[in-house]
């Protein structure tokens, strides 16, 4: 009669513990899965985090805006006393941010102011201004010294901080004191061929602004995605 009963029983205790373990497996594999979700989830924060920290580091880091002003064309004059005529372009940089001092006319400070004749760098050997009189119907680099070294005209309605491509302007009048460089003093009292640009430079343009913006919003995107669930289906209980 045991013999009986063990043949009976057996079977279906064998079909009780295959479905219990079964059953833990799936919830084994269900904690599982749920564990990855979340650690998942968590690296794609982290990445985003570091994105974005990145991003801000990069901003920080980045150089101050300036405005790249620049007066190429034939020049005349003198240096040193004697006769000096060049083909050059005269590049003064500035802070756009930097408002216009007036001292009879408007100027903005220069941070340097430099031209190349031949392979020899000419630097203006103390401060540097970029000058706007009337509107910019007269304007031209100087330094406290000389006023005007060169003037020129033909910026009506330039606000001398934005970029402007390239524009022929007009030579104004001889200077009547000279541009002190460190490779002496420089008269300029005629001049040709005269073309003046502007570039502002370290500043997001609109496009780069709209992408930084379009990167922060698919990152909002991708937290906010469903994720994917995982479903283990049982089988039927053993006879």
């Amino acid at each position: 009669m045991l013999s009986s009963h063990l043949e009976t029983t057996a079977p279906q205790f064998i079909g009780f513990k295959f479905k219990e373990g079964l059953a833990s497996t799936a919830l084994l594999i269900s904690l599982r899965t749920h564990s990855i979700q979340k650690k998942l989830g968590g690296y794609m924060k982290r990445i985003i985090l570091a994105a974005a920290l990145a991003g801000s580091g990069i901003s920080a880091s980045a150089p101050a805006a300036t405005i790249t002003y620049q007066l190429g064309g034939s020049f005349g004059g003198s240096l040193n006393g004697k006769s000096f005529d060049f083909d050059a372009v005269f590049t003064g940089i500035g802070d756009p941010k930097s408002g216009w001092s007036s001292i009879g006319a408007p100027y903005r400070d220069l941070m340097s102011l430099r031209f190349v004749v031949d392979g020899i760098p000419y630097s203006s050997a103390g401060p540097a201004y970029f000058y706007g009189d009337g509107g910019f119907q007269d304007s031209g680099f100087g330094t406290l010294s000389s006023g005007y070294f060169i003037a020129f005209s033909g910026l009506n309605g330039y606000d001398g901080i934005s970029n402007l491509a390239s524009t022929p302007v007009s030579f104004e009048f001889p200077a009547d004191q000279p541009l002190l460089t460190d490779h002496g003093a420089v008269y300029i009292n005629r001049a040709s061929g005269l073309t003046f640009s502007a570039t502002v430079s370290g500043v997001p343009e609109t496009s780069s602004w709209a992408m930084i913006i379009g990167g922060f919003a698919l990152g909002g995107a991708a937290l906010r995605r469903t994720r994917h669930k995982f479903a283990v289906t049982l089988p039927e209980a053993c006879a």
